[in-house]
């Protein structure tokens, strides 16, 4: 009869091993407990972002680019010397996850400006969408309302998605930003007719979610169309003025009384009217204008730094989407 030999770290006959087993003896083999899968977490922090995300460079990598570019070009314009802390980002690899904290499960992306610990707000979108570009749009959108709650918390909510559609049409050409250079912020922005600009300066925030939302949008599209449709120091002179004034308006007459500011006086219906031909030159297919007729921003790019990425806990991120979702 033959006797094997015990080998170091080997458990040798099962009869043994299930003796040992039963009797929670000591001289049994020692099973370690499975290892807890490794978080897909991590934390990509670019000179401007903070990006919590569970995808690869692959995914991650264009967003951060188009959310600096844009971050680069609304510094060098809109908001020339206002300081920015690093933006959060909460970016998701798939859009399926993404839908299940968005609060519509039409958006590509949204804005939370009130979520425990983030002094700034929290961007949320994921990378992942039928359209690439409708990703690009959302990025440059998401941005937009992140500045404006720099400015101002009071900034009205038609201003702010206004302004946020506006650079969510923009494009890139050669080495500048091109702003409100699409004919609508992605192709998957629905047309739909504009408001009366009297409802549209009482809107609250809920009008935005409700039956007349794209018309919501839509008109506060095309007003700021209105406002910015020359480049130059004027147009961004009007935009800081109606920023101010209805940052301070604290009722829809004073609404209006800050829009007629920032147009130099212009009856509100002179501004309706011109509003109404822009929508429907889009309706006509009509482009809009070219490089030359609009505002741009150059892209210097370089030197921009490394991008850091650190493993992060799943956990934080729970919490943080716990949070989220409290409001």
């Amino acid at each position: 009869m033959k006797v094997r030999r015990q080998k170091p770290g080997r458990c040798v006959g099962t009869t043994v091993a299930l003796l040992a087993l039963v009797l929670g003896a000591g001289g049994g083999c020692r099973r370690e407990p499975p290892a807890a899968p490794a978080s897909p977490w991590k934390l990509v922090e670019s000179a401007h972002f903070a990006v919590r995300t569970d995808g690869e460079p692959a995914q991650y990598q264009p967003v951060l680019d188009r959310l600096e570019d844009m971050h680069e070009a609304v510094s060098a314009t809109f908001f020339t010397g206002v300081p920015m802390p690093p933006i959060d980002v909460l970016l998701y690899a798939r859009s399926g996850d993404f839908k299940a904290v968005a609060p519509d499960q039409h958006l590509v992306g949204f804005f939370s400006s009130k979520v425990a610990g983030l002094a700034g707000g929290l961007l949320v979108f994921s990378s992942q969408a039928e359209d690439p570009a409708a990703v690009a749009a959302t990025a440059a959108h998401e941005v937009g309302h992140r500045f404006l709650v720099e400015v101002s918390e009071r900034v009205p909510t038609w201003l702010h998605e206004g302004f946020a559609e506006y650079l969510g049409a923009s494009r890139i050409a050669g080495d500048r930003m091109v702003f409100d250079a699409a004919p609508r912020p992605s192709a998957s922005t629905p047309l739909a007719d504009p408001l009366p600009l009297d409802r549209l300066l009482a809107s609250s925030p809920a009008d935005f979610h409700g039956a007349d939302a794209r018309s919501q949008y839509m008109t506060a599209w095309m007003l700021m169309r209105q406002l910015l449709r020359a480049p130059g120091a004027t147009s961004l002179a009007r935009f800081h003025l109606l920023v101010a004034r209805s940052a301070a308006a604290s009722s829809p007459e004073a609404q209006r009384v800050a829009v007629r500011e920032a147009f130099g006086g212009a009856a509100l219906e002179d501004v309706e009217h011109a509003i109404e031909a822009s929508y429907q030159g889009l309706l006509d297919g009509e482009h809009v204008p070219d490089v030359s007729a609009s505002l741009t921003a150059p892209l210097r790019r370089q030197p921009r730094p490394p991008l850091m990425v650190t493993p992060l806990d799943a956990a934080a991120v729970e919490r943080l989407v716990a949070e989220l979702r409290s409001h």
